[in-house]
C-alpha cells in the first residue's frame, strides 16, 4: 500500500510535465534570464557606474585644484610685487647706486627672512588640513599657534644677522658705498620679519579651512598701498622710502588677516584652550616637516645670490641692466 501509494503521488506529480507536448515545445511567453546572465549583465552595470563614479570625481577634483589654486598663485604674485618689484623700481628712481644695494639687500633679506618663513610654514599645510579634515577644530588652531611663536623666536636672530649684515655684505662686494646703503636698507628688516611671518601663518591657517580667496584680496589691497608709501616717502626719506612702505605695507597685511580671522571667519577654529606647556610642546614635527621646505624655496635665492656675487665685481654700469 506504501508502494502503490507512493508510486500514485509520483505519477500525478510528473505525469503532467511528461505528457504535456504542447507546454514542452511552445516557446514561453515570460523568458527568464539565467542567474548566471544576471550576474554578468549587474557586474557590468556596477563597473559602468563605478567608471561613471570615477570620472566624476576626477572632474570635480581637478574643477576644485583650478579654483582653489588659482587664489593661491595670485596670493604669491602678489606678495613678490609688494616685497620685490615695487621697492626694487622706486629704488631704481633714486639712481643705479640704490638700484644695487636694494637688490642685493633684498636678495640677504629673503635668503635668511621669508624664505625660511614660507618654507616652514609648509608644516602647517600638512598639519592644520590633516586637523581640519578629522574635524580637529581646536587642534588646527594648535598648530598655527606653535608654528607663529617658533618662526616670531627665529626673528631674534635674524635680527642680530640683519643689524650686522655689513660683514656678509663686505664678501660679495668690494664698493664700500654699496655696503653702506645695503646696512642701511637691512637696519629696517627687523621691523618687518615678525608681519611677514604672523601674514605667512595665518595664510596657511585659513587656507587649511578652505578659505583659499581671503590672502588674495588683502594682498590685492595692499599693493596700491605699496605703491602711494612709495610714491609719497621716497622725495621724503630718499633711500629709507622703499623699506619703511615695506614695513608698513606688512603689517597692514598681517593685521587684516589677523582681524579678519578673529572678527568674521577662521576663529572656530582658534585653540582657546592653550597653555604655556602645550604651545611649547611637540615642536619636532615642525621641524621634522618645514625643514625640507626652506631648503627647497632656498635653492633658487641661493642661486640667484650666486649670480649677484658674480656680477658685482663688474662697473656698476655693466651690473644694473643684469639685475
Amino acid at each position: 500500500m506504501n508502494q502503490g501509494r507512493k508510486l500514485s503521488t509520483v505519477t500525478e506529480e510528473t505525469a503532467p510535465l511528461l505528457n504535456d507536448e504542447a507546454s514542452s515545445t511552445a516557446p514561453s511567453q515570460n523568458y527568464t534570464v539565467p542567474i548566471t546572465e544576471q550576474r554578468q549583465v549587474q557586474s557590468q552595470d556596477e563597473r559602468n557606474g563605478l567608471l561613471l563614479g570615477e570620472k566624476d570625481t576626477i572632474e570635480s577634483e581637478i574643477k576644485y585644484m583650478i579654483k582653489n589654486s588659482i587664489p593661491v598663485l595670485v596670493t604669491f604674485m602678489m606678495q613678490y610685487l609688494i616685497q620685490i618689484m615695487i621697492p626694487i623700481y622706486f629704488s631704481s628712481k633714486l639712481g643705479p647706486d640704490y638700484l644695487s644695494a636694494c637688490n642685493l639687500s633684498l636678495t640677504i633679506f629673503y635668503i635668511s627672512g621669508p624664505v625660511i618663513f614660507n618654507g616652514f610654514t609648509t608644516a602647517l599645510d600638512t598639519l592644520c588640513s590633516t586637523a581640519f579634515g578629522a574635524e580637529h577644530y581646536q587642534q588646527v588652531g594648535l598648530f598655527y599657534q606653535q608654528c607663529t611663536i617658533i618662526l616670531v623666536l627665529l626673528v631674534i636672530p635674524q635680527t642680530i644677522l640683519w643689524l650686522n649684515c655689513s660683514h656678509v655684505i663686505s664678501l660679495l662686494s668690494d664698493d664700500p658705498e654699496l655696503v653702506e646703503l645695503c646696512s642701511r636698507y637691512m637696519q629696517m628688516m627687523p621691523f618687518a620679519a615678525p608681519a611677514v611671518a604672523v601674514f605667512e601663518c595665518s595664510k596657511r591657517f585659513l587656507q587649511s579651512q578652505n578659505k583659499f580667496s581671503v590672502p588674495t584680496r588683502i594682498t590685492i589691497l595692499a599693493a596700491p598701498l605699496s605703491v602711494v608709501l612709495n610714491w609719497q616717502l621716497g622725495p621724503m626719506i630718499g633711500f629709507y622710502g622703499p623699506p619703511v612702505s615695506f614695513v608698513i605695507t606688512v603689517w597692514f597685511m598681517a593685521i587684516t588677516l589677523l582681524l579678519y580671522i578673529f572678527l568674521i571667519d577662521g576663529y572656530q577654529c582658534w585653540n582657546n584652550d592653550w597653555n604655556i606647556k602645550t604651545l611649547f610642546s611637540n615642536w619636532s614635527i615642525f621641524f621634522k616637516l618645514g625643514v625640507p621646505g626652506v631648503l627647497m624655496l632656498h635653492n633658487p635665492w641661493f642661486k640667484h645670490l650666486h649670480h649677484l656675487r658674480s656680477t658685482y665685481h663688474l662697473p656698476l654700469l655693466s651690473v644694473v641692466p643684469q639685475e
